[in-house]
């Protein structure tokens, strides 16, 4: 599965800063999300550029609960990932 990330989301992963990417609640997430599973590896992407570097990562666990960014209220799909070198 390929995430597309705004650049301040897909640089904090690339440099290590965040490890655990959100999504909202709807069936859309939901439909994706339940078609994976711990161990999977799921390709974060800069935006729709197929230019940019991918980065891989393997998922860890999938949850929901809130978010800690200012502004994000409720609960989320909680991805929680280890980024897999190439």
């Amino acid at each position: 599965m390929t995430l597309n990330l705004k650049a301040k989301w897909y640089c904090a992963i690339l440099f290590g800063i965040k490890d655990v990417e959100y999504r909202e609640i709807k069936d859309y997430w939901t439909k994706r999300l339940s078609k994976i599973k711990s161990g999977d590896i799921v390709t974060f992407r800069l935006g729709y550029h197929k230019t940019h570097d991918d980065i891989r990562a393997k998922v860890t666990k999938i949850d929901i609960g809130s978010c800690p960014y200012q502004g994000w209220r409720g609960d989320y799909y909680r991805i929680h990932f280890t980024k897999v070198k190439v």
